[in-house]
């Protein structure tokens, strides 16, 4: 499964939302059809509907492998006359998940989906990252990060360049500040001498996070 992002137009990313809206599916969905068609008509080439078609397989079964195993130690641990009678049982279980703590009941599905949550944010690689809302000047940058649950369900979080400015300097104090023009300097300095563009290993190595 590969992640990837693409720089649209203006018309094409409204083209593309009003396919999405019209056909009632996500934008990724619409960009998979018209891939798989693409490839369908090279010459040549096989096309594998599991190669591109995400169906968040492997999100969804280990968000459910845990619920499976919080269940399961519920029911290991209910007494034997649970199974005396049908309303017994369906008694004796409702009592049982009723009064499952966070610990055992809760606490092992989050700690899947917040894993998983995590694995698919970092998937890509320039996240978060500063990108430009328009294709011409102005450019009026945005700094975007976005929050993965699956390949195609995102949500992202955007905040104009100018405003993290303006918060910063209330936030960090006029020293701090003041400092932002050497940094734009700092790295002038590198793409002037020649550095190249970082490779994805290099930008996600670069990344700080924690928690």
């Amino acid at each position: 499964m590969a992640l990837f992002e693409v720089a649209l137009d203006e018309q094409l990313e409204h083209h593309l939302k009003a396919a999405a809206q019209s056909q009632r599916v996500d934008q990724s969905e619409i960009v998979r059809q018209a891939l798989a068609d693409y490839f369908r008509s090279a010459q040549n080439y096989v096309y594998d509907d599991d190669a591109i078609w995400d169906d968040w397989r492997d999100f969804s079964q280990t968000v459910i492998a845990a619920q499976r195993r919080a269940i399961i130690a519920i029911i290991r641990r209910l007494p034997e006359t649970a199974w005396t009678s049908r309303h017994e049982t369906r008694r004796i279980l409702t009592e049982a998940v009723e009064d499952v703590e966070w610990d055992e009941g809760i606490e092992p599905i989050y700690e899947a989906l917040r894993a998983k949550v995590i694995e698919k944010s970092l998937a890509f690689t320039t996240n978060p990252e500063i990108e430009p809302t328009n294709r011409s000047y102005p450019f009026a940058p945005i700094i975007r990060f976005d929050i993965g649950f699956a390949t195609d369900d995102l949500y992202s979080v955007r905040l104009p360049l100018i405003q993290a400015f303006f918060q910063y300097y209330w936030e960090a104090g006029e020293a701090a500040f003041a400092e932002i023009p050497a940094i734009w300097e700092a790295a002038k300095a590198r793409i002037d001498a020649g550095e190249k563009r970082p490779s994805d290993e290099e930008a996600a190595a670069a990344r700080r996070t924690s928690g």
